[in-house]
């Protein structure tokens, strides 16, 4: 810790004061982590993204995508429409956290 002595007023009593301080330095922003599971309950897909995570816990925006096109929910949680049997689909999920870092993963979810 480094030590910081002041006199504001040489010459005279009291004297100087010592002040102890510490600094840390680190890099507040890492970039978070996006995992999610996809469920297949009744021909519906249930997405959910509590799995991802922020290193430095801030909290995280949530974009979802079928394929190429973008999901209408920013939800942590999502569950499709129903689909039809022997079908599949591929989700995309993008984390961000406040700090503008963004990460992503995709997985492909079949439909029996």
């Amino acid at each position: 810790a480094p030590n910081l002595f002041i006199d504001s007023n040489p010459g005279y009593r009291p004297g100087e004061t010592q002040l102890t301080s510490a600094v840390t330095l680190r890099n507040v922003n890492r970039q978070p982590i996006a995992a999610f599971t996809a469920t297949v309950v009744n021909e519906h897909v249930k997405l959910n993204a509590s799995e991802s995570r922020d290193p430095d816990g801030l909290g995280l925006t949530y974009k979802w995508w079928e394929g190429a096109t973008e999901l209408p929910t920013t939800s942590q949680q999502y569950e499709t429409e129903q689909f039809a049997h022997k079908t599949s689909h591929t989700y995309k999920l993008q984390v961000t956290n406040p700090g503008g870092l963004s990460n992503s993963t995709e997985r492909t979810v079949s439909i029996p």
